[in-house]
């Protein structure tokens, strides 16, 4: 085991305090050097907060997602159907609970702008739409040659293509005539539960009308 002695001498001291200058100086030599190192040596990006990842409200082009219908929402959307049912039967009644078409028409159509909680301008603007589109169904079926249903044993093939198409070209009109109503709705959730069920809620509507128009109830031939 080597044991350290004191320097006895003058010249002992000397020499020791330049070894220990010497190492001082090459420890502080060293230093720059690390830290120039540790500036080049690339670090990891700190963190971002919470707030950072998330898009910002006021970034352009970015919105909220539309809220999904309540439970509240379908359940009045059935029974906005029921309502229907209960009118269509009326329209279709021999009774004296028959509706005329006005009266079944008022009452359908109040009870969907109830229900999409339309008021002002907004109801008026769907009920014009509604009654353009039923017009516009009304015009194409005055070109139909017979009802869909018509037997096609009796048609040559040339007949029963040309009554095909005829039928093709009113669904379409059909169809396109919805569209003018689902232009006037907007995001809410009642509205677009509204868009996926429209098709068949103009066809009701359109064929109460229809029935209600006639005098001598379901018995008499379907309306075309």
């Amino acid at each position: 085991m080597t044991t350290l002695v004191a320097p006895s001498s003058k010249r002992g001291w000397l020499l020791l305090g330049a070894v220990l200058a010497l190492v001082a100086g090459v420890l502080w030599a060293a230093l720059p050097r690390r830290a120039d190192a540790e500036r080049q040596t690339p670090s990891a990006s700190p963190p971002q907060s919470a707030d950072a990842q998330a898009p910002a409200e006021t970034a352009e082009g970015w919105s909220l997602p539309p809220r999904e219908p309540t439970m509240d929402d379908v359940q009045r959307w059935y029974w906005l159907q029921d309502d229907g049912n209960q009118l269509l039967l009326r329209a279709q009644s021999r009774d004296h609970r028959k509706l005329d078409a006005d009266a079944f028409r008022r009452a359908f159509l109040g009870a969907t702008v109830e229900y999409l909680e339309l008021a002002g301008e907004a109801r008026a603007r769907f009920e014009r739409a509604v009654e353009l589109a039923l017009a516009e169904i009304a015009a194409a079926r005055q070109v139909l040659p017979g009802p869909a249903e018509e037997p096609r044993a009796s048609f040559s093939p040339e007949d029963a293509a040309v009554h095909a198409a005829a039928w093709d070209r009113f669904r379409a009109a059909q169809r396109a005539a919805l569209q003018g109503v689902l232009d006037t709705l907007d995001e809410r959730p009642r509205h677009r539960l509204f868009r996926e069920h429209a098709w068949p809620w103009l066809l009701r509507l359109d064929y109460g009308i229809r029935a209600a128009t006639r005098r001598n109830g379901p018995g008499s031939p379907a309306a075309r």
